[in-house]
């Protein structure tokens, strides 16, 4: 907010009168008066570099009103410049001098106040008391003003996308960045060169995959990388060989890179762990292979995919069987995805995203029933997911037809009866697996996806049942053609069961 006012001739007769020391109008630092108001201080220091390098300013005139405060005062703040515009008579504003007052608009909130409203033309004049109280106030909305800043600072970053942490194989979207075209334009038909820290993989089965696009206004060539490397995607010749001299940046975006975000691990010191590309650019110089890097920017956060816990429940209206609930929550909106978002766009993986049980320490001759869907409970008001069963190899992995139900029913509390099968596996270890179906509603509606176990009281064992639960498939899935490729690292954690 810009404001600017001329001097009134009452109030610069005033001021001649009241201050002797004025020769001639020139001389009068503030004939015209423009103030200018920014949301935070940032915007405000911004602004006044921008006059210091745009006019002549008188600085023997110049104060930053900040500067008279000790570091234990409040009070009024604000960049006072006194500007000149340079010339000779006859023009009318040779030497004619404004000052330009810089400030946020909660320091203008309070100089207002303070200065105005209060009565107390003199600081002189102001009672210590109100001294006090207003010195309080400036403390106050200073504290405001750097917490908005430091807002403003977090809203204007790009949002990252999120990633799974237990994923070994998770697509990463398209990547935009960009680059200085004086740097581009010296390197005309050199490689670019993307590294990650962390392993990177391209998209399988889609012919143009990975691409880098490097846009100006009047090119925007597709180039194919190839991998070298663990973590590294070069880029033969990608610089173009012409962009405009009107370009103040480039933007490139990367399509079709997958990242091993379980390798990074998630930092208990930093969360979320970033994931970082580094553009480089290799050419030959005096018959030299060398290397220099143009850019480096986070591209995606890893975040925990998945909490999950079960537990012992109480059935009341089944006396035959004790049942254990397992819950998979999700550890960031759109963890969990039906298969046709889960494969859009990719053909790693045919299935949704499949959730895995796995039971330890169980009698020989136990029977474990697993429910074949989800337990959608009737006292949600959210829709839930729909999962089914699925027949799978002991690892996740395989068929993705869900199991054939053989009509068997077993009570189920207050979602009255579920259809349950029997856990694959044997003796004292079995698993189960269910898939998110595709008919299942969005993402952003998904908080948790629950299921039952049930187990006959007269089979229930004292001690040693545990369960750990992680998403599926694991890591040592083989790659055959009727296989799923290995998605997530088994990072479950075995729970016991209580009695």
């Amino acid at each position: 907010m810009v404001d600017a006012r001329l001097k009134k001739e009452s109030s610069l007769e005033r001021k001649l009168n009241r201050k002797r020391k004025y020769q001639k109008l020139t001389e009068v630092t503030d004939l015209i008066g423009v103030r200018v108001i920014t949301y935070d201080s940032d915007d405000a220091d911004r602004i006044s570099k921008v006059l210091r390098d745009g006019f002549l300013c008188d600085w023997d005139n110049c104060e930053d009103k900040s500067d008279r405060l000790r570091a234990e005062q409040f009070g009024y703040r604000s960049d006072h410049l006194v500007v000149f515009i340079p010339g000779e008579p006859p023009s009318i504003l040779a030497g004619i001098r404004a000052e330009i007052q810089v400030r946020t608009l909660l320091q203008h909130a309070w100089a207002e106040i303070e200065h105005d409203d209060l009565g107390y033309h003199s600081e002189a004049l102001v009672p210590a008391e109100i001294r006090r109280r207003l010195a309080r106030v400036a403390a106050v909305l200073e504290g405001v003003d750097n917490e908005f800043r430091e807002i403003r600072k977090i809203a204007r970053r790009s949002p990252l996308r999120s990633i799974r942490g237990e994923g070994i194989t998770e697509p990463l979207g398209e990547v935009e960045f960009s680059l200085n075209p004086m740097t581009l334009r010296a390197i005309q038909g050199s490689d670019l060169t993307l590294y990650f820290n962390t392993n990177v993989t391209p998209t399988p089965g889609l012919e143009k995959e990975p691409l880098l696009i490097i846009e100006d206004s009047a090119v925007s060539k597709p180039v194919r990388g190839e991998l070298i490397g663990a973590n590294a995607i070069r880029f033969a010749n990608a610089v173009p060989q012409y962009m405009t001299d009107q370009l103040r940046h480039v933007r490139c975006r990367l399509r079709g890179i997958r990242v091993n975000a379980n390798q990074l691990g998630i930092s208990a010191t930093m969360i979320p762990t970033e994931i970082v590309c580094a553009v480089g650019v290799s050419r030959i110089e005096n018959g030299k292979p060398t290397q220099e890097f143009l850019n480096q920017q986070s591209v995606a956060e890893v975040q925990p995919g998945l909490s999950a816990s079960c537990a012992l429940v109480s059935c009341e209206t089944n006396t035959d069987y004790n049942v254990v609930e397992l819950r998979f929550g999700e550890g960031f909106p759109g963890a969990f995805k039906n298969s046709l978002e889960e494969t859009a766009g990719d053909r790693i993986s045919k299935p949704g995203t499949r959730f895995m049980a796995r039971f330890a320490g169980l009698p020989p001759d136990l029977e474990l029933w697993i429910s074949c869907k989800n337990i959608i409970r009737p006292d949600l008001r959210r829709p839930s997911a729909s999962a089914s069963l699925v027949e799978t190899d002991v690892n996740g992995g395989g068929a993705t037809l869900p199991r054939k139900h053989e009509g068997t029913k077993i009570a189920c509390s207050l979602e009255g009866s579920c259809d349950v099968l029997l856990a694959q596996g044997s003796g004292s270890a079995r698993w189960a697996v269910w898939e998110m179906d595709s008919s299942s509603v969005p993402t952003s509606c998904i908080r948790t996806v629950s299921f039952r176990a049930f187990i006959k009281k007269e089979f229930w064992p004292s001690e040693g049942l545990t369960c750990s639960l992680s998403l599926a498939p694991l890591t040592i899935v083989t790659t055959a053609a009727n296989h799923s490729v290995p998605r997530f690292a088994d990072v479950a954690t075995s729970r016991r069961i209580g009695v």
